[in-house]
């Protein structure tokens, strides 16, 4: 008599079923790693892992400690799971990465080059990035809603190209210098809630940034020649 009259299943399952255990195991072990191993050569993997290897300087917290590596990294450089499984991502149903939330994390080191085209918020606020914004790290951004550098140690010029998307700007608590782009200030009275303050920013004589654009300083001792904002 079959050992399978009374077992309504698949055929799959009864071939499965036929299967000695151990190669059902051999089998099961291989499927899942298939499933749940990374890439290392994936594009976006070298990227974040490029950014995480780049930004483990020593830094110092606000209450004045010095730390070496981010606070937390949780999954980072675990290949064995999806990197939409690392600390600090989301991505959507396609495995694409859509935010990056990484604030207070004691990051310290420059910000990358570029990132994701499908990123919709980036958030590397309160830590100890270095260095300058530069206009390819903006152009590979071109779905970003919400930016917030704030709290960091950038310098030099803010680019002149603008997240065509953003709606939440925040530059301000940094050490930036030059004239504030026409171009963001447009986008901020647009669309977008900015702030630039503080920083080292300049307008024309007798202007001072307020808020996001450069405006008429409210009295003459209250804005330094320049307009620059400490």
């Amino acid at each position: 008599m079959s050992r399978f009259k009374y077992i309504y299943i698949s055929k799959n399952k009864k071939e499965e079923l036929r299967t000695p255990p151990e190669k059902r195991r051999r089998r099961r072990r291989s499927f899942n790693k298939n499933i749940t191993m990374v890439d290392p050569l994936n594009e976006t993997v070298v990227l974040l892992l490029d950014f995480y290897n780049a930004t483990q300087l020593s830094s110092q917290s606000l209450s004045g400690s010095t730390h070496h590596g981010w606070r937390w990294d949780s999954g980072w450089g675990d290949l064995s799971i999806s990197y939409c499984r690392w600390y600090g991502i989301v991505c959507d149903e396609n495995g694409d990465i859509i935010e990056l939330n990484l604030a207070e994390n004691w990051i310290s080191g420059p910000l990358p080059n570029n990132l994701f085209p499908t990123l919709k918020r980036l958030d590397l606020g309160g830590n100890s990035i270095t260095g300058s914004i530069g206009s390819s790290l903006i152009e590979s951004l071109p779905s970003l809603e919400y930016l917030n550098l704030y709290g960091n140690r950038l310098s030099g010029n803010i680019p002149p190209i603008v997240p065509p998307s953003a709606n939440a700007i925040y530059l301000g608590a940094n050490q930036l210098e030059g004239s504030l782009p026409t171009s963001w200030t447009l986008q901020c009275r647009t669309t977008a809630f900015c702030t630039f303050t503080p920083n080292r920013l300049m307008c024309s004589d007798g202007e001072r940034i307020i808020g996001y654009a450069c405006q008429p300083c409210p009295t003459e001792d209250r804005c330094d020649k320049g307009g620059q904002v400490s």
